[in-house]
């Protein structure tokens, strides 16, 4: 009997053992940290009747060389609407340096209105920042 019992905790260890836990965000989105986020709507050089949104920020990767885009989110139809904007982070191909990286990221776009109430960076779905009364 008490071998079947040291084969079943036995058994019960190996099994344990399997079990794989993972050091990687529950989300796909690979931003470690993120700040010093701002936005501006400016008009554009000798265009005074068009409007362009700036919005930057620095994000910092789990390894250098990551490319990013931007996507346009949803816009509220408010007076003063606001805007989100999604920030798609590409890991580089092949071998890279396992070191952390900081990155300034910039979006620049045509401007739905000449002020926000807020811009929402996100990743992936998460929000990196929320950046309020935006004009």
């Amino acid at each position: 009997m008490q071998q079947f019992a040291f084969l079943a905790v036995a058994g019960a260890l190996a099994l344990g053992g399997c079990t794989t836990v993972s050091d990687e965000p529950a989300d796909n989105c690979r931003v470690l940290e993120s700040e010093g986020w701002a936005a501006n709507v400016a008009s554009v050089p000798g265009n005074p009747d068009r409007n362009q949104l700036t919005v930057t920020g620095r994000v910092t990767m789990p390894t250098p060389a990551y490319t990013f885009a931007w996507e346009a989110g949803r816009l509220d139809r408010s007076a003063v609407p606001s805007f989100e904007l999604r920030l798609l982070a590409t890991p580089p191909d092949g071998m890279v340096a396992q070191v952390l990286d900081t990155s300034e990221v910039t979006y620049t776009g045509p401007a739905a209105a000449p002020r926000y109430s807020a811009i929402t960076v996100t990743c992936e779905g998460r929000v990196l920042a929320r950046i309020e009364d935006v004009g």
